[in-house]
């Protein structure tokens, strides 16, 4: 009798995303859409601190060693379960390497060259892809992003 190889489960990363905008700042507490864009395309994207950690839980993705699966909290976040949205598998991911300051006035990616800044139409441009308004992308990161990434969706680059 043949043995039968073991198929091992894929490590699973997660990342949740907000059912309501921040109480805190401009922004009055609302339903982000964050799922229905997610799930439309519209949200191309996520911006997310820590670009070490997630280049390299992407790029074990991309290797076909990992999924990620997007969620969202049922009620209130860390107190209640979340539901998985979408799962993103092997060669479907992207990133870049972002650094958003001045209250996401000034937002650069950098290339490994150097860094790219983007101007006022391009800025406006990232927050749509992160389904965001202008306004609503400034006041969520009015504190910056630091050594942050942005995590594609979809085949999109700000740089070539």
């Amino acid at each position: 009798m043949a043995k039968t190889k073991k198929i091992k489960p894929l490590k699973t990363y997660v990342i949740t995303v907000s059912v309501k905008f921040p109480k805190k700042g401009i922004v009055v507490p609302k339903p982000t859409g964050f799922k229905k864009k997610i799930l439309s395309g519209e949200k191309r994207h996520t911006i997310r601190l820590n670009y070490a950690f997630w280049k390299k839980r992407i790029d074990e993705i991309n290797k076909g060693n990992a999924i990620l699966s997007i969620r969202q909290w049922t009620g209130l976040p860390y107190r209640s379960k979340q539901v998985e949205i979408k799962r993103f598998k092997q060669g479907e991911l992207g990133y870049e390497r972002v650094i958003v300051c001045n209250e996401a006035v000034d937002v650069s990616i950098n290339t490994g060259k150097g860094y790219y800044f983007l101007s006022d139409k391009q800025i406006k441009k990232l927050a749509e892809n992160d389904g965001l308004t202008l306004q609503q992308f400034q006041d969520w990161f009015k504190h910056g992003a630091g050594d942050g990434i942005i995590i594609h969706f979809s085949k999109l680059r700000y740089v070539k």
